[in-house]
């Protein structure tokens, strides 16, 4: 089956007025890049990317979330990746090869071979397929969240995962056929990483390398690290061995600017090439403004708000159905979203494309009221919900909010406790510390199934709010490995049990918001929401 999103592609180049440069310029620190080398407009392409912090080393693991991810898009050493438009919603159709020319399936699903090009890491190495063995491996014993990403969702077999068929030939072992398998190799957690070059480094204490690659990149991708700056920035230039197609792009700085403001605004004077993590507000107004573009593709990712269901209120399914009914969906994704994104219909992101369930939200107070005297709860009750702008982001102050305001409306009185500290806020969540925590799903492959086992199954370690249904687990279990109309139909009975079952409430399914300079054109949508700066290309 291909499922695909598609809604018509939102481009916006924006008009409006220039701000001050040089005390946005003296305040962050920041100097502009002059070019001076190669590319359409004469000189040395820099690409200067301000993203809200930057990790405190380059290793991948541990791994450190969003900073990590946005770099390890940067470094591109996978085996495939996305081609993906703005429209489409990446599935393993628009996979190509990157350092793999070619992979082929199993007739039985249970096995993946991939064919190696010959691509060289910056030391000059040659990739093989015991860089690809090594790499994954490392990744299997260093970073929990692989293990479960591969063996419990993946289906893959994390017991004897690698095999080399030859130099050239890696086997990739799996114990059930899955509708993402491959998918999964585009993901920036499964780098590649030149064994070789990271072996010279590695001790009888450090056998992985991980000291050195803290502050260094052994990769096969098109950039090397130049210069590390933990917390501050990260400058890396061409890798010379990359023969792969690129763009124009001579070196890339990726830089920390903390507020979201700022970064709007270096944008605008055209200090930096791309802004990241910026507010909703902030990317409307860009929409409005000179010499910037604004991308607002389709996203796998959603907001939403988690009930503990092994609490006595959330345990049953007619309260969490009236939360769900309380809300106005509609009137979030005007006011706070500024339009970007979708109010969530039900349990599986609209962006793909199924049978449509009879089952959806509704808006409906006087239908939340009945539910809660049903329930028992005819004058309601009071609850207390998490928040954190480390997740969803620092939208979830409007958020929170707003939703409190149309609960109040039904008699329920949602108390909210703002978490500053991100460690401290993720420990919570994966100790199952809380009645109902505003959340995101924030996946790393575009594929319903997936989405569904990773977050929602009974026996998923990120099913951190108790949510216990076998019927909704034979269908994940079911959907990961059916094709064509069968498989359709199962993501549709996913999907309405999302809308009756409410073991998550949805809000808005989320839209993968870029914004940079308008000269810049070879943007390529991925479900990891990263920028890839080989592909692009600078006026």
């Amino acid at each position: 089956m291909r499922s695909l999103a598609r809604y018509g592609r939102k481009w916006s180049l924006v008009t409006g007025t220039a701000v001050a440069v040089s005390l946005l310029v003296s305040s962050c620190g920041l100097q502009k890049e002059e070019s001076n080398g190669s590319g359409s407009g004469g000189g040395e392409k820099v690409f200067t990317y301000a993203v809200a912090s930057v990790p405190e080393h380059l290793d991948t693991f541990p791994w450190g979330g969003q900073p990590s991810k946005l770099v390890y898009g940067v470094i591109d050493s996978t085996l495939v990746r996305y081609q993906g438009q703005c429209d489409v919603l990446g599935q393993s159709e628009d996979l190509v090869g990157h350092l793999a020319t070619s992979w082929e399936r199993a007739a039985d699903g249970k096995s993946i071979v991939f064919k190696l090009g010959d691509a060289k890491s910056a030391a000059g190495n040659e990739i093989t397929a015991e860089d690809v063995k090594w790499s994954v491996e490392r990744q299997l014993e260093r970073e929990p969240f692989i293990k479960s990403a591969l063996g419990f969702i993946g289906q893959f077999n994390v017991d004897d995962l690698v095999n080399v068929v030859d130099e050239k030939t890696v086997q990739i072992n799996a114990l059930k056929a899955s509708s993402f398998d491959v998918m999964q190799f585009a993901s920036t957690l499964l780098t590649i990483q030149d064994s070789k070059e990271v072996k010279k480094h590695a001790t009888a204490k450090d056998p992985w390398g991980a000291d050195w690659l803290a502050k260094h990149t052994a990769n096969f991708g098109p950039w090397q690290v130049k210069r590390f700056e933990p917390g501050s920035e990260v400058v890396f230039d061409k890798n010379p061995n990359y023969a792969g197609k690129r763009g124009n792009i001579e070196e890339v700085v990726v830089r920390a600017v903390p507020e979201s403001a700022t970064r709007m605004q270096l944008l605008r004077s055209g200090d930096v090439t791309w802004a990241d993590s910026l507010t909703f507000a902030e990317y409307d107004q860009l929409r409005k403004a000179n010499g910037v573009g604004v991308e607002d593709c389709v996203s796998a990712d959603r907001d939403d708000i988690l009930l503990q269901q092994k609490g006595k209120i959330f345990s049953d399914v007619r309260v969490r159905r009236a939360v769900s009914m309380a809300i106005d969906r509609d009137r979030i994704v005007s006011s706070t979203y500024r339009g970007f994104g979708k109010a969530a219909k039900h349990g599986v992101p609209q962006y793909y494309e199924f049978p449509e369930p009879d089952a959806h939200y509704s808006y409906d107070p006087e239908g939340a009221k009945k539910l809660l005297a049903e329930a028992g709860h005819p004058d309601g009750f009071s609850f207390t919900a998490l928040y954190s702008e480390s997740r969803p982001g620092p939208h979830v102050d409007d958020v929170a909010v707003l939703i409190q305001a149309d609960l109040k409306k039904v008699g329920i009185d949602m108390k909210l406790q703002r978490v500053t500290g991100a460690a401290e806020f993720f420990q919570l969540v994966r100790e199952h510390r809380f009645e109902a925590v505003f959340y995101s799903d924030s996946t790393f492959v575009g594929d319903a199934a997936y989405g569904a086992a990773a977050f929602t199954l009974s026996t998923s370690n990120i099913n951190t709010f108790g949510y216990d249904n076998p019927a909704y687990d034979k269908a994940v279990f079911a959907a990961r490995a059916a094709e064509g109309a069968e498989r359709d139909n199962l993501i549709r009975d996913i999907a309405a049990l999302g809308a009756t079952d409410m073991p998550i409430v949805y809000l808005v399914d989320s839209s993968n918001v870029q914004a940079h300079a308008a000269g810049v054109s070879g943007f390529t949508n991925s479900p990891m929401r990263t920028v890839n700066p080989s592909q692009l290309t600078m006026d």
